[in-house]
C-alpha cells in the first residue's frame, strides 16, 4: 500500500519486489521513463553549467574593473546577535538593535 490510500499500488509493489514479472508494456512504459528522466538530468545540468560559467565570467569581469567583494551572511530576524550580546534582549549590547532602536532610525530617515 503507498502512502495515500488513492496511490495504492499493489501491481507496482508486486513489481519492484520481484514477485511479478512487468508486461511488455510496462516493461516500455519503465523504458520511456527512464529515458525521459535522463534527458531532463542532462538538460538540468546543462542549463547549470552555462548559468556557472556565465557567474564565473562576470565575476572575473567585475573584479577587473575593481569591484570590491561583499562578505554577505543572513540570518533570521533576531537571530543570534541577542545572544551573541549577553541575551538580555535590551538591545543595548553590542550591535543588537531592538524593534524600537530600528522604528527610530526608519523615522529619522523619513525626514
Amino acid at each position: 500500500m503507498g502512502w495515500l490510500p488513492f496511490t495504492s499500488s499493489t501491481r507496482g509493489d508486486e513489481i519492484r519486489s520481484g514477485a511479478a514479472i512487468p508486461t511488455r508494456t510496462e516493461r516500455a512504459a519503465s523504458a520511456a521513463f527512464e529515458r525521459d528522466c535522463a534527458a531532463a538530468w542532462v538538460k538540468y545540468f546543462k542549463q547549470w553549467r552555462v548559468a556557472d560559467i556565465q557567474k564565473r565570467r562576470r565575476i572575473e569581469q567585475l573584479q577587473a574593473e575593481g569591484a570590491v567583494e561583499a562578505n554577505v551572511t543572513s540570518s533570521f530576524a533576531g537571530g543570534g546577535n541577542i545572544a551573541a550580546s549577553g541575551g538580555s534582549g535590551g538591545g543595548s549590547g553590542g550591535g543588537a538593535k531592538t524593534r524600537e532602536d530600528i522604528q527610530a532610525l526608519l523615522d529619522k530617515k523619513r525626514g
